[in-house]
């Protein structure tokens, strides 16, 4: 089960880090993600070029990892693995990485149960 991110009531304007928090509390499943389904998930509009450009600078930091990326081998475990993951259908498909992994329970279990810090990314985790 992955986490949940909602806004914190004291404003509801996103920043960037409330989108990455949001973007790896979605994707802490390990699960690949086109980029309409987590637009989709996140329940929220996007400019969708602002939205690619946050996801590859997510994947060039580590955090994410492209399915392109993947081995012909790897991508075929995959789909073996998760028989309903289609990769046609999309060609910006995303998942955490594991370096990821690591720093999103790292900001959600260091920094998100502060109530200050939740106001300061407008981003608070449940679940």
């Amino acid at each position: 089960m992955s986490d949940t991110i909602t806004y914190d009531p004291f404003d509801n304007r996103r920043t960037a880090a409330d989108t990455s928090v949001k973007i790896l509390a979605l994707l802490s499943d390990g699960l690949f993600r086109n980029q309409n389904q987590i637009l989709i998930a996140m329940l929220a509009e996007w400019n969708k070029a602002s939205f690619q450009k946050n996801l590859q600078i997510m994947k060039s930091d580590g955090l994410l990892e492209h399915w392109d990326d993947l081995s012909d081998d790897e991508q075929k475990t995959y789909k073996k693995n998760n028989p309903t993951f289609e990769s046609k259908a999309s060609k910006h498909i995303y998942r955490i990485t594991p370096l990821g992994q690591i720093k999103f329970k790292k900001v959600r279990d260091s920094c998100l149960d502060d109530p200050v810090i939740q106001r300061i990314l407008r981003a608070r985790v449940e679940g």
